[in-house]
């Protein structure tokens, strides 16, 4: 009947029956490259690849209609990884990737409003009700009104879970949208909420700035020009106004320092002239006194001012001049 039994005794159930307790068939490119397999006494099946660069690769994937056992993957930190995506099985040698390509994506657009959505999340705490552990993370019914496709759902349509994987392009956006508000405050030449704010409150003086600390004080005119003081330009301003001004002295030579005229409301007391009569002798003390208004003009040559000479046998007043023709002086 054309079948091959190979140990199989007087019974062969197959085109190709072997019977073996150990390894039943080996298929292989050469004595050090080859696939064994093996049917253990309770019917596991076991394949082992054997070369340099021995591996399982499915090219059209794999269907078990019972449990699948990967042997090697472990469980310690570091370990191998058994990732599954989208349906497709792999092993990773320390933790799995998602698929992230170019050629696996199309519609591709950029991200907006992170930062608002991230500043509508709500950080928790909680007590898991399966194990009775400690968590922080999110409430997947709260993310989902801010950004469904953070959510997971059962076929029910539910919420199930969160992809905390997806949250890093969101968070990576808030950044960034971030750096874009930092860079708006430091250019106050742009419009910006923060410059337009802190401007309005720096020109209201009710607020009352009571301490600035800055390395110097610039102004700037309306053609751009700047004029600055540090620390030091400011001492000295402060020493320079507070020193109080000396009055200037005469010293002979210029102009005189013009005495300002003293004004007062009083009227000075008027001391009526006596008028006597025919042949009245006035009283010494009602006699009107006689001012003497001349003025001593001094020598025009040495300076001197002549002292009036109250001797003259004549009973003449002037100036007594010395034989030399100078006066004598005081």
């Amino acid at each position: 009947n054309s079948k091959v039994g190979i140990n199989t005794g007087a019974t062969i159930s197959a085109m190709l029956h072997v019977v073996s307790t150990t390894e039943q068939l080996r298929l292989g490119y050469d004595a050090s490259n080859y696939l064994s397999t093996t049917i253990g006494s309770t019917g596991g099946v076991t394949f082992n690849a054997t070369g340099s660069g021995a591996a399982f690769t499915f090219s059209d994937g794999v269907t078990a209609s019972s449990t699948v056992t990967f042997s090697g993957i472990g469980t310690a930190n570091g370990a191998a990884a058994l990732c599954i995506d989208a349906g497709v099985v792999t092993i990773a040698s320390s933790s799995c990737t998602v698929p992230s390509a170019l050629r696996f994506k199309h519609n591709i657009e950029d991200l907006s409003g992170n930062l608002d959505k991230v500043l509508s999340l709500r950080p928790v705490s909680y007590i898991s009700n399966t194990d009775n552990t400690a968590n922080i993370g999110f409430i997947a019914e709260e993310v989902a009104t801010v950004e469904n496709r953070l959510v997971s759902y059962n076929t029910l349509g539910e919420v199930m879970g969160l992809n905390y994987a997806q949250f890093a392009p969101l968070f990576a956006g808030a950044i960034k949208e971030l750096d874009l508000k930092v860079v708006g405050i430091e250019n106050f030449s742009t419009d910006s909420t923060f410059a337009t704010t802190l401007i309005s409150w720096l020109a209201n003086a009710s607020n009352r700035i009571t301490r600035i600390f800055t390395g110097e004080i610039c102004l700037v005119d309306s053609d751009g020009n700047s004029e600055c003081l540090n620390k030091i330009e400011l001492m000295q301003l402060k020493s320079l106004l507070s020193t109080p001004p000396t009055p200037s002295v005469n010293m002979g030579g210029g102009t005189p320092d013009v005495v300002p005229d003293v004004t007062t409301d009083e009227t000075p007391d008027v001391v009526p002239d006596v008028v006597p009569e025919d042949n009245q002798v006035v009283p010494e003390e009602e006699q009107s006194p006689v001012i003497d208004n001349t003025v001593d003009i001094p020598n025009e040559t040495t300076g001197d001012v002549p002292i009036e000479n109250t001797n003259a046998s004549d009973g003449s007043t002037g100036s007594d001049a010395g034989s030399n023709g100078t006066s004598d002086m005081l």
